[in-house]
């Protein structure tokens, strides 16, 4: 397998890697019982990251 071979496996295997991480985010996020901090136009949970728009 050549260099170029191997740097496409491996950001094929980064693409399923980075999809497993967001669906283990999104799970964690809903499950999560928020605690926000309060921003200008948003609020962040400081347990699970998640962002909400506070500016409709």
């Amino acid at each position: 397998m050549n260099r170029a071979e191997v740097i496409v496996k491996e950001i094929k295997d980064l693409h399923v890697k980075l999809e497993q991480m967001k669906n283990e985010l999104k799970q964690l996020q809903e499950s999560c019982e928020h605690q926000f901090i309060e921003e200008p136009f948003m609020r962040t949970c400081t347990r699970c990251c998640y962002i909400e728009g506070t500016h409709y």
